[in-house]
């Protein structure tokens, strides 16, 4: 048996994805609704900017004749005087101009500043409950900060000024002439400069904003969305890592290198397919699974059509008993003759399904307690077809020891020669040492495999103990295998017979 392929493919994820839609559905649907939840219980906020720009004053002395050196990070100084911004002093002088009815630490903590490496323009950004607010915040912190660089600024100036003049006034005599009319000459151009200097300039006013900042439902909706799918994403991928149940025929296909021979739905297990057997009536579709499933048990062997065919399981519960029926129905009525032999001497099913007497059956017989005759019966499978069944019989210890007895061998020896073909329903392959004992008296083995249930470890030790056996031919039936699980190709399309009304 080849190992498991452990890449993952396109066609592998798309069928995790559509096996596990509804949890990925689920996840982003939660988180969206939370999202809604939230942005309908959340304030609006809005958001306003301003801009200032700190000057360079160099320009300005020099101008006036003032020596001075120009300010080569301006970035860096904008950063400094950005701070001043948010000065408890400036807030305080802007909320008694606007007559905010906000605390000065309030006020504070809605307002944030961004530099602009580039340049010395400061944005100043303000976030409030109403729109209007956050345009009079944004605009009246601008107007605070120009004003106060500007008072700040003028008056270094004038007391640089007066300080020139009080030099100037405190050198006499005729000698002194020519500094003092230096210092009389730099005390006007720093005290002209106080009256027009500007190292503050509004760039930009703030507008009042249209909608608010936050909450942004839209964005905050398509983000969640995008966080559900990656939860259920996750959720997914640990269902997948810690669910070893096999779901996919893609799965099995990669897990069992064995070839599929037949597809049985859910609606199909634990039924028969006989029209007449007292069951309920069984759906088209389900019958021509089992007539699918005959044409492909007679091409498992290309040495020819096998004779003695062993249905098992890895489990319990898995759909084998209802494919060993359904198998046998579909032999009887291709007019062959077909033997149906529940060889499940723990845990038999044919003789209930079917309607016949539990015993004398397979383990009276071969106890020596019943002749041929007692346990044969004969099954009407429809259409004028006969199917003969041989149910387990009573209780017995010794199971495994009957079926590998020399009585059991020349049954089978004796019912070949009969018999065209030959269904025997065994126990499961892995609780139990039953069916190893038939398997070397068998053509053929079919392992059903129930899509949901049976997981990949069940399914290896069952590959894994039919190994054992090379010279049998075997072939899986995936059961619980509905129209989703399944291929285009293994029975997705129906094609039923038109009622006789409808017929030519």
């Amino acid at each position: 048996m080849n190992d498991a392929s452990t890449s993952i493919t396109l066609p592998a994820l798309y069928a995790v994805v559509r096996r596990n839609a509804a949890i990925i559905l689920f996840t982003i649907g939660l988180a969206v609704g939370t999202s809604v939840a939230l942005s309908a219980a959340t304030d609006p906020v809005y958001e306003a900017r301003s801009a200032v720009a700190f000057n360079d004053n160099s320009a300005d002395l020099q101008a006036l004749g003032i020596p001075a050196s120009p300010d080569f990070q301006p970035d860096k100084a904008a950063a400094a005087q950005a701070e001043r911004i948010t000065r408890p002093d400036v807030i305080a002088e802007v909320r008694r101009t606007l007559r905010v009815d906000l605390s000065v630490q309030e006020i504070q903590d809605s307002v944030s500043t961004q530099v602009d490496p580039a340049s010395n323009l400061v944005s100043i950004i303000v976030e409030a409950p109403t729109a209007d607010l956050a345009a009079r915040l944004a605009n009246g912190l601008a107007a605070a900060v120009r004003d106060d660089a500007t008072d700040r600024v003028k008056a270094r100036y004038r007391e640089g000024g007066r300080a020139a003049q009080r030099r100037a006034n405190r050198l006499k005599g005729d000698r002194n002439l020519a500094r003092r009319a230096v210092f009389e000459d730099q005390a006007a151009r720093l005290l002209a400069l106080a009256s027009f200097a500007t190292p503050v300039d509004v760039v930009r006013t703030a507008e009042v904003p249209e909608g608010p900042s936050s909450p942004k439902p839209v964005r905050n909706g398509v983000l969640a969305a995008l966080l559900g799918a990656i939860l259920g994403a996750g959720l997914v991928f640990l269902r997948q890592t810690f669910d070893r149940r096999l779901r996919e025929v893609d799965e099995v296909r990669e897990q069992i290198d064995l070839p599929i021979a037949g597809f049985l739905t859910t609606r199909a297990l634990g039924h028969v397919a006989f029209p007449g057997s007292g069951d309920k009536k069984p759906k088209e579709q389900d019958t021509e699974a089992f007539r699918i499933l005959r044409t492909n048990v007679g091409f498992l062997d290309p040495a020819g059509p096998p004779k003695v065919v062993l249905v098992t399981s890895p489990l319990p519960e898995e759909g084998k008993s209802t494919t060993a029926s359904g198998l046998a129905w579909a032999e009887a009525v291709a007019s062959r003759a077909t033997l149906l032999v529940d060889c499940d001497l723990r845990r038999p099913t044919v003789a209930k399904r079917l309607g016949l007497p539990a015993s004398p059956g397979l383990t009276e017989f071969l106890a020596g307690e019943a002749e041929p005759a007692d346990i044969l019966h004969t099954v009407d499978a429809g259409d004028g077809s006969k199917l003969v069944v041989i149910t387990a019989g009573g209780h017995t210890s010794n199971h495994a020891e009957m079926l590998v007895s020399e009585r059991f061998r020349e049954f089978l020896a004796q019912v070949s020669d009969v018999y065209d073909r030959i269904v025997l329903d065994s126990a499961p392959l892995l609780p139990v040492s039953d069916t190893i004992g038939l398997l070397p008296q068998v053509d053929a083995v079919l392992l059903c495999l129930r899509l949901g249930q049976t997981t990949r470890d069940d399914a290896t030790a069952a590959r894994n103990a039919l190994d054992r056996f090379p010279d049998a031919t075997v072939g899986m039936v995936l059961t619980a295998a509905d129209k989703s699980q399944r291929p285009y190709y293994a029975g997705s399309y129906a094609y039923t017979s038109l009622p006789a009304s409808e017929r030519a």
